[in-house]
Order: structure tokens, then C-alpha cells, then sequence
């Protein structure tokens, strides 16, 4: 474990600063993001782009005010223990779809 470090990132999209509260060198832990989210890639069969053998990741940033304005091509996951899988349309917190 490290001492809490803020370091400067940007959102993918629009380039926007944001700060990241990174409180680990682990690739098992995230740290927290200012008004965005965090996204991270091991990769995909098929690939041409990023598709490593062992646990390595891409990780990239992106701003609440982009994901909002994007939410359209979101498409939201849920499953529970011993259920199916819940594939559809993101809900906000507030209740409206976005």
C-alpha cells in the first residue's frame, strides 16, 4: 500500500482534467475518480489492437458529463446469483432513462 497520490489524468473524450486518487500499485485495485469513471481492458480475442496473454490492462478515464452525453450507446449488465443475465437500457439514479 502507498500513501494516497493524486495524480492528473483525462478524459478520453473530451480531454477534460481529472484528478485520480490512486492509493495502490496493485493491478487488482482501482483508485477513485472525480466525477468520472474508470474503464479497464485485458483485452479481446480478436483484437488488432490490444490482446495480451497475461494480466496486463488498459485503463481509461471518462468524464460524468460524457458518459451522460453518450449514455445512448451504453448498454447496462446486471446478474444476480443463480439468475440470467439482465441485458437493456441504463436507468439514472434519478429514475429517468437516459
Amino acid at each position: 500500500m502507498m500513501d494516497d497520490v493524486v495524480e492528473q489524468k483525462q478524459c478520453f473524450c473530451c480531454l477534460k482534467s481529472l484528478e485520480l486518487d490512486a492509493t495502490s500499485n496493485d493491478l487488482t485495485s482501482i483508485g477513485m475518480l472525480d466525477d468520472g469513471l474508470i474503464f479497464r481492458a485485458t483485452g479481446n480475442f480478436g483484437s488488432t489492437v490490444f490482446d495480451p496473454p497475461g494480466y496486463e490492462v488498459l485503463e481509461m478515464y471518462v468524464c460524468d458529463k460524457c458518459v451522460i452525453a453518450r449514455a445512448d450507446l451504453i448498454t447496462y449488465m446486471k446478474q444476480k446469483p443463480n439468475a440470467a443475465l439482465y441485458r437493456g437500457v441504463w436507468v439514472l439514479e434519478d429514475g429517468s432513462r437516459v
